[in-house]
């Protein structure tokens, strides 16, 4: 009878891939795609990924979005269509208007990466885990955007 009534205790709507940390939270992953950029946002997505242990699941996700950010920041504008995009933001937006575009696509960047997470993060918020340190994550992933950007339009001044 003992072993029914541990049987009927134990927990049967968890799932087998249990959360093995808590990712960052959202604030540091938006701070760091808003004033890092691209690179940032996909170092973020990177960064929770690994903290979650889910490799087998996102990496493809992760590889997409730097290939995405890699087009966005080191093709597009040397193409007539990215210059000619460039030449209307600044119109409608005034001078430097395209940083705005370019920040809404590092956020559009951290969005996606938040979907695919969000019930890690649900479960992290629901169960009270312990997040690491958001400063620290997100200075890194903001580092490491800026930097990989600048090494980009370094590249691709050549």
């Amino acid at each position: 009878m003992t072993l029914a009534r541990d049987r009927l205790l134990q927990p049967s709507l968890g799932r087998t891939d249990s959360l093995r940390a808590a990712p960052y939270s959202s604030a540091a992953g938006f701070v760091a795609a808003f004033f890092g950029g691209p690179f940032a946002a996909v170092l973020m997505f990177a960064m929770n990924t690994q903290r979650l242990g889910r490799w087998r699941k996102s990496g493809v996700h992760v590889a997409l979005g730097a290939l995405l950010a890699l087009l966005w920041l080191g093709l597009l504008p040397h193409l007539p269509t990215g210059q000619a995009a460039a030449r209307a933001a600044n119109e409608l937006l005034g001078a430097g208007g395209w940083r705005y575009v370019d920040r809404l696509f590092a956020l559009l960047l951290f969005m996606a990466g938040y979907g695919l997470h969000r019930d890690a993060q649900r479960t992290a918020d629901l169960f009270g885990l312990p997040r690491p340190n958001g400063w620290v994550g997100g200075a890194l992933a903001l580092a490491g955007g800026v930097a990989l950007g600048a090494l980009l339009r370094w590249a691709s001044a050549w």
